[in-house]
């Protein structure tokens, strides 16, 4: 449903404004909506949807923490002890009110990739307690029970409906081998007076809640936008279209219409201080990729994000001769365009590129003061981007887009080892969570290690040796967010097997630590890598030290990639 990366749109004005969900319908009806979560509101642009469909109040961390007198928190925010208790509270102060309500929740401890234990559980465990998301999830459970318990033993039991359910089947975690050995399904319970106890066994999605939860309230109806009733025997899309995900694909122009971008008829004012840009009086954030159609009007408007590497990922999907307005850091577009526009490669100042991918670009640096772009000056460089570049210098963008696409990131180091006598390179990725796979490849072919089916690539760090034919050996992994703390680190691995390797790498996958980091800076402490020290959660990196004791490291954004590539010096680009 987003142009972007799926958690990307908590920049727009407005989430979707031209949707008609079920917050609209409910608010028409003269519900008053509320919203509470544990979590940051601007986490995948959720607040910002609530805010645009009907929503009364809006309540994640920062709101609902200035009432609880500093609660205690996870990673993620409060605790689902302090949550649902507050839920509890709002649930009376809505049923005493004697008006229509709708209270929606969004508990978090049960996140990956092992939980969150609250106070309330600090004691339970589940069988012999050495799983932390198993012990997290058992804890879920009994909060939420007595919640259930509570609720209907009360009078508002009467005439509410009340639903739990789950928003994904759960994502990688410390129980994943277990999960994935058995059938899963998203979880959908509901508790009404008017409802018959059974079980519907119908294949159906997360689409199909809308017209399933107004059927239960009394609402009947067979569909809602893509979704079904899955009390009906209508058939849901699941169960009619053979690929849910295809289908919905093939609906993108429909669905990104219903964002309502931005236009450019009064041109596009930059504010690089403050990272926004101003269109048609609303701010949006930038960096940001803006897809124009033919005539310039606005097709996308994708906004940088932290889950994502950063906007290459969506430039390498633009089509040759796709118009495009694309702002970001100077050196991101430097490293497509080669132009020389930033500084060096630490320099975080915004640049413009206005353009096709088959033609001239426009570049320019955007400064430090409010520029204004009219909208003649857009069309004046898409009309100079109809003059094509050379052949060879097409070329050498899509060979800088395919690299992107192979590495998965911007970050990215080449690196000549000396003696190196093979044409094939060597091209190490690291992957932080959300950002595919961690794998080692060599030329176009072989050794490739994905976090899919080779145990040594999940969560964690690997140390990975590359003898003196140039072949990955996998010496240790360390899921870094389990305890114990590790005895032996890498240092003494790599000192005591320098006669059989020429190379070594430290590679993480996923993430090098979750709430501690006392597991990850135990195994590398003493090696002779330095930029560690500055990881972040779900940072990917790598460091690298050849046989000669060089060393090379390459961290990248969080959710993003980084790749580092071996090479021969007669090698050219």
């Amino acid at each position: 449903m987003t142009p972007g990366h799926g958690n990307a749109m908590s920049g727009m004005p407005d989430f979707l404004p031209l949707a008609d969900c079920l917050g609209d319908y409910l608010n028409d009806q003269g519900y008053r909506l509320d919203f509470m979560g544990g979590a940051d509101l601007d986490f995948a642009g959720k607040g910002k949807f609530y805010q645009t469909h009907g929503f009364a109040n809006v309540d994640g961390v920062n709101e609902l923490a200035s009432t609880l007198n500093q609660p205690p928190m996870s990673d993620w925010g409060i605790y689902d002890d302090m949550l649902l208790e507050s839920f509890r509270q709002r649930l009376e102060i809505l049923t005493n009110q004697q008006a229509p309500f709708g209270l929606f929740g969004l508990t978090l401890d049960t996140h990956h990739p092992s939980g969150h234990i609250p106070p309330a559980c600090e004691n339970i465990e589940y069988a012999d307690g050495e799983d932390p998301m198993l012990n997290a999830v058992h804890c879920a459970d009994r909060l939420v029970g007595q919640f259930i318990e509570a609720f209907m033993e009360s009078s508002v039991a009467q005439d509410t409906v009340l639903v739990v359910m789950s928003d994904h089947l759960a994502m990688r975690n410390t129980v994943w081998e277990r999960l994935e050995t058995q059938e899963r399904r998203n979880l959908l319970m509901m508790f009404s007076p008017h409802l018959q106890p059974g079980e519907v066994n119908k294949p159906g999605s997360t689409l199909d809640l809308a017209p399933t939860l107004l059927t239960a309230m009394g609402y009947e109806t067979q569909g809602w936008g893509f979704g079904r009733n899955l009390f009906s025997d209508t058939p849901t899309l699941v169960e009619s279209e053979a690929e849910i995900n295809d289908f919905l694909n093939r609906q993108r122009g429909a669905l990104s219409a219903l964002w309502s971008f931005p236009q450019m008829s009064s041109g596009i004012r930059f504010n690089p201080p403050l990272s926004s840009m101003q269109m048609e009086g609303q701010q949006y954030p930038m960096p940001a990729l803006l897809r124009l159609d033919a005539d310039a009007n606005v097709e996308s408007f994708t906004p940088s994000s932290s889950e994502q590497s950063d906007l290459l990922e969506q430039m390498a999907t633009l089509t040759p001769d796709e118009n495009f307005v694309w702002s970001d850091q100077c050196r991101h577009i430097d490293g497509l365009f080669g132009t020389d526009l930033s500084a060096n490669d630490a320099d975080d100042s915004l640049c413009l590129a206005v353009g096709r991918l088959e033609g001239e670009v426009h570049t320019q640096q955007l400064g430090s003061k409010e520029i204004d772009v009219t909208h003649d000056d857009i069309i004046n460089h898409l009309d100079a981007s109809e003059d094509t570049v050379t052949p060879g210098e097409r070329q050498q963008r899509e060979r800088k887009l395919e690299r992107f696409n192979t590495t998965g990131s911007w970050y990215e180091k080449r690196i000549v080892w000396p003696g190196w006598d093979s044409l094939e390179t060597l091209t190490i990725r690291s992957a932080g969570f959300g950002a595919g796979q961690t794998h080692i490849t060599q030329g176009q072919s072989d050794q490739q290690m994905h976090a899919d089916v080779a145990p040594q690539f999940h969560r964690g760090v690997s140390l990975v040796g590359v003898n003196p034919e140039r072949e990955p050996a996998l010496i240790k992994h360390v899921d870094t967010c389990q305890k114990p703390i590790p005895d032996t680190g890498f240092a003494e691995q790599i000192a005591s097997l320098q006669e059989a390797y020429s190379a070594f790498a430290v590679i993480v996958h996923d993430t090098a630590f979750c709430q501690s980091r006392e597991a990850f800076d135990a195994l590398l402490k003493g090696t002779p890598f330095s930029e560690w020290h500055q990881l972040g959660f779900r940072e990917p990196y790598i460091g690298l030290m050849t046989a000669d004791g060089t060393t090379h490291e390459i961290k990248g954004r969080a959710s993003g990639a980084a790749s580092i590539t071996l090479r021969r010096s007669e090698r050219k680009e």
